[in-house]
């Protein structure tokens, strides 16, 4: 008998029989592809990965070595190429998935060069008649040559999704059969969406809560009920467009579970670009669906030990997920088995894109052809959510795609409900002194302003100027823990009526629930200017807030896009011209952009060789190269690439202390290099330790260095900060 996995410990009769992991993977990976139109291939895929493990050698190797636990547990002989070679005629390119089901995709050229070599083509002979006794009912699915889909043949980018997500299942059925004979009690095997009780529950605990009779709440209520309507539907790609504070979270949550109903989707899946945002929605939404329903997926999200919500976080085996869009489009263009698993629960579901103004303008052509295949092909439907909607559907990628309003509001009625009115500073412009000395004459006031430096300056001039004034700074200076913590100090103030000035970047700005009766922006984009109004007035409990435009002397802005956006606002906004809230002046605005960024023509913004060979690499008719697409994608990801994480460890927040004990952990894990569970104790005590890092550039990273404020602990990885750390603005670089 061959053998596919072993326990420490255990006799071989207690090992895992090959021919039960081929099966039980094939099983799964079959129900994981169904969504995909590529059952039989999924099922081809799950028989045929660990065919290697068939080589005699390979099998004599093993029981040798097997039940010795992993650090002296090696075969050290390669199992998935044979599988991948058996595959190449009858799968094409998703050999690929098998090739690489544990390092992960690469090239075609790959599959190509198998065999390498005479010894090669003999082990390959040999695995593969052991394997077709072991697993004959593979044969007739081998003989097959319509496996793969045919649309995904004729179409370059639906094939790169396609063979994406049938990788996917693949790896997640492989785990999960491996995960029940290692460790029965802890695998979960599913668990779709089941709308009736969602829906039933999130009506209940919408209508539960009495809000006073306003204009605004009205309002709320008839796009509520618009959505709702439109839910009814086909699949498809939607837009809501509804202003600030107009309940945005719950309208699109709505719509989701209704058009899930009607169309058998399995799951939702909020994507949120900002963790602030996050976080906020998924406390939201556990409120209202129950927290063993939502699962919270994002870099600084604690996950507890042994519970549902660690193992889930892995496939994303929930019915309503909330996570991050760094999480879902990096999943999304990895080709490494880790992120990669959960992809295929994607398919066949709703999918909402909350604040979607802020995808990056460099990656919109890659994320626009994804979400266009999602739509057309895997049976999901997408909705856009923004006060400050981009025109996408002029965009070449989308010209062909039909994007429908959920909501229509006349402009008379958002009159009826505006809560705030706009007035512009610029001429002359005003000093940071000047800007403090008049927001230190109202009791309470927000400033945001474009970087952490200027952050800093205004900060400074706003505790000289306001000295009755509580005074707080909110940047990304400052650890993830004394952000929140801050954050909620600044609330907190608010509900007391107490006089504060919060001074912050762009982190409280789009769909953070905060309300002030008066707004100071400095100015930037159109979309910062209405997405900061967002955050004045925003219950409409005051007659009307006041939102300060200002074009502060000596102020600075971010280069690239958001440069670029504020120049073109000033063609558009300002005195004399229209609001940020004018639904018109924003479509020519973002034409304006997209144009002169070359977005609605070449495809890839100018001036951005990077994005030029991604554009090559994934257009590139003649042969598939996964590990090039990825690494095109990585290197100029929604985050800040050239950015490193340093660990703060001298924040005196109330749990603050807790770094320290993490960073012990790592200095421990990386020392003991021997270690069979270092990588394991590594990426936890790492992932513990984000809510305690600032990301700082490499080149602030090599100036910390030379002064002596940083020591590493794994170079070029993870640094630790041992300079000065103010708790009231963070780190001084």
């Amino acid at each position: 008998m061959e053998y596919a996995h072993s326990k420490a410990g255990a006799s071989v009769e207690h090992w895992h029989p090959f021919t039960d992991h081929a099966e039980g993977t094939a099983l799964l990976a079959r129900l994981f592809a169904e969504p995909l139109n590529a059952p039989d291939l999924g099922e081809l895929l799950g028989l045929c990965h660990d065919a290697g493990k068939c080589f005699n050698d390979w099998q004599r190797r093993f029981l040798a070595v097997g039940g010795r636990g992993r650090r002296h547990g090696r075969v050290g002989i390669p199992h998935a190429d044979v599988g991948a070679h058996l595959l190449r005629d009858a799968a094409g390119p998703a050999a690929l998935a098998v090739l690489g089901h544990h390092k992960g995709l690469t090239t075609v050229a790959e599959l190509a060069d198998l065999p390498a070599n005479p010894d090669q083509a003999a082990r390959f002979a040999e695995a593969q008649r052991a394997f077709l006794r072991a697993v004959p009912r593979a044969e007739d699915l081998l003989n097959r040559r319509d496996l793969i889909p045919a649309e995904w043949r004729e179409n370059r980018s639906l094939r790169d999704m396609g063979l994406r997500l049938v990788y996917s299942a693949l790896v997640d059925a492989d785990y999960l059969d491996t995960s029940a004979f290692m460790a029965p009690t802890e695998v979960r095997t599913g668990e779709d969406l089941t709308t009736v009780n969602l829906l039933a529950r999130f009506d209940e605990a919408r209508t539960s809560r009495a809000l006073p009779i306003s204009e605004l709440n009205l309002l709320r209520d008839d796009i509520y009920e618009q959505a709702v309507q439109s839910a009814e539907l086909p699949a498809g790609m939607y837009r809501l467009t509804a202003g600030t504070g107009t309940g945005k979270t719950l309208t699109s949550t709505g719509f989701a579970l209704n058009h899930a109903r009607k169309h058998g989707h399995r799951r939702v899946i909020m994507v949120v670009p900002f963790i602030t945002i996050t976080r906020q929605n998924a406390e939201v939404l556990k409120s209202k669906l129950g927290a063993e329903s939502v699962l919270e997926h994002h870099s600084a999200v604690d996950l507890p030990n042994d519970s549902w919500t660690k193992l889930a976080t892995e496939n994303w085996d929930a019915p309503f997920i909330v996570t991050t869009t760094v999480q879902f489009f990096q999943s999304i263009f990895a080709r490494r088995p880790g992120p990669m698993r959960k992809l295929h629960r994607i398919a066949r579901s709703v999918i909402i894109l909350d604040e979607v103004q802020a995808l990056p303008a460099t990656m919109l052509v890659p994320i626009l052809d994804a979400l266009r295949i999602l739509v057309e092909h895997f049976g999901c439907t997408v909705l856009l959510c923004s006060a400050t909607q981009p025109t996408f559907d002029r965009l070449p990628i989308w010209r062909k795609l039909t994007v429908k309003d959920i909501v229509t509001v006349p402009k008379t009625r958002l009159e009826r409900a505006r809560t705030v009115r706009f007035r512009y500073w610029s001429d002359p412009r005003p000093t940071w002194d000047e800007v403090a000395q008049d927001a230190a004459t109202h009791d309470q006031a927000l400033l945001i302003v474009n970087t952490r430096a200027d952050a800093r300056d205004l900060y400074s001039a706003c505790q000289r100027a306001a000295p009755e004034h509580r005074v707080l700074h909110i940047s990304r200076n400052m650890c993830d823990r004394h952000v929140m913590a801050t954050f909620e100090s600044a609330k907190k103030a608010l509900g007391r009526n107490e006089k504060l000035l919060l001074v912050t970047t762009q982190l409280v700005e789009a769909g953070v629930d905060i309300d002030f009766p008066t707004v100071y922006r400095a100015w930037a984009t159109a979309e910062a200017h209405l997405q900061s109004a967002g955050r004045c007035n925003r219950e409409g409990n005051r007659s009307e807030g006041l939102v300060i435009i200002f074009d502060p002397a000596g102020g600075r802005l971010p280069a690239g896009y958001y440069r670029v956006g504020a120049e073109v606002a000033r063609r558009h906004f300002g005195p004399a011209q229209a609001n940020p809230d004018n639904l018109d002046a924003l479509s020519e605005y973002f034409g304006e952009v997209f144009h002169y960024l070359k977005l609605d023509s070449q495809g890839f913004p100018r001036n951005k060789q990077k994005w030029e060979h991604w554009h090559h690499v994934t257009h590139n008719r003649s042969r598939l190269n996964f590990r090039d697409v990825a690494d095109g994608v990585h290197r100029f990801q929604m985050i800040d690439e050239d950015s490193v994480p340093v660990v703060i460890s001298s924040y005196r927040g109330p749990i603050g202390e807790t770094a320290l004990e993490h960073l012990a952990e790592i200095r421990a894990a990386v020392g003991n290099a021997a270690s069979a569970a270092k990588p394991t104790r590594l990426r936890e005590a790492i992932r513990a330790l984000q809510p305690y890092t600032v990301s700082l550039s490499k080149s602030s990273v090599r100036r910390a260095e030379e002064r002596g404020d940083l020591v590493p602990i794994i170079t070029d990885v993870l640094y630790g900060w041992t300079g000065g750390y103010s708790q009231q603005t963070g780190i001084d670089i």
